[in-house]
């Protein structure tokens, strides 16, 4: 796919492309390589409202399912979160850093708990047959987004309350959309879906979509805010790309600026989003290869 004319050239990651298993990388905005994170099978890596830890669902020792794992970067050191069989994968830091919402295994599908990091054990907050993939909190703390699957339909994105009261659609059409993720003031979601016949990034407004703006360029997948609102990321053709955010006033949507190629990586995509960005916008945290 030849990548649009706006975008500038950036750093392609060493080693990035080859065969191999995953890895779980932090790199700078040039791409490069600033900490290894050493983890199993890793998936959906989220950075702690503070930037200092890092979640990710990966495999212990010996074992068939995926738990849920929590590395401390600056101290360099991992511990482990969940130790059961419900594969555990796809964790959302709440807002306040406190307890995290993942993807568990059940009879019907996969549903959504909550685990509190100061110990207890995880709650039920959604079973509803079908897979569910949580994606974002609400930045009150109130609710969940969720992708779930949609039958013929693919996956539609719902808002899952956190007292656990049924789900609410956000967005729910014949198309796909999925990995939503909310802004920093709460007023906008970015999320995936390929309504024009190939995946694009779109924002809409919340809590009721109705102001629907193009992101992307030629396609695109995997939204991620900065952490003032001011920049967004997405994923196309294996190149991270930082986009401007104009300022929103009103019920206008904010304007979409420039958009720069940071770097190039063999990036496996999905239904969920496999990378992360720091709050400042100054690292990433990659699901890549070896």
């Amino acid at each position: 796919m030849k990548v649009p004319d706006f975008v500038r050239q950036g750093a392609v990651i060493a080693g990035a492309g080859g065969d191999g298993d995953l890895s779980l990388t932090v790199v700078d905005r040039g791409g490069h390589q600033v900490q290894y994170i050493n983890a199993e099978r890793p998936w959906t890596p989220r950075f702690s409202p503070d930037g200092r830890l890092v979640v990710y669902g990966a495999f212990g020792e010996g074992r068939s399912t995926s738990d849920l794992w929590i590395t401390d970067l600056d101290a360099g050191v991992t511990k482990r979160l969940t130790n059961d069989d419900v594969d555990a994968n796809d964790p959302q830091w709440n807002p306040k850093g406190n307890s995290i919402a993942y993807s568990a295994s059940a009879p019907g599908g996969k549903d959504v708990e909550v685990i509190p990091l100061k110990g207890g054990n995880p709650r039920e907050l959604a079973v509803r047959d079908g897979n569910q993939f949580p994606s974002d909190w609400l930045r009150d703390g109130s609710a969940l987004l969720v992708t779930e699957e949609a039958g013929a339909n693919g996956y539609d994105v719902l808002v899952q309350p956190a007292d656990g009261s049924p789900a609410r659609p956000y967005a729910a059409t014949s198309a796909s959309e999925t990995a939503a993720r909310i802004s920093p003031d709460g007023r906008w979601i970015a999320y995936t879906s390929d309504a024009s016949g190939k995946a694009e990034v779109y924002l809409d407004a919340y809590p009721q979509p109705h102001r629907r703006v193009l992101v992307s360029s030629g396609g695109g997948e995997h939204p991620v805010w900065r952490g003032d609102g001011r920049e967004l990321y997405y994923w196309h053709d294996g190149r991270l790309i930082a986009v401007e955010i104009g300022e929103a006033k009103g019920d206008v949507p904010p304007a979409i600026g420039a958009h720069t190629l940071l770097f190039k990586a063999h990036y496996p995509g999905g239904i969920n989003t496999m990378y992360d960005a720091s709050p400042d916008g100054q690292r990433f945290v990659i699901v890549g290869q070896r």
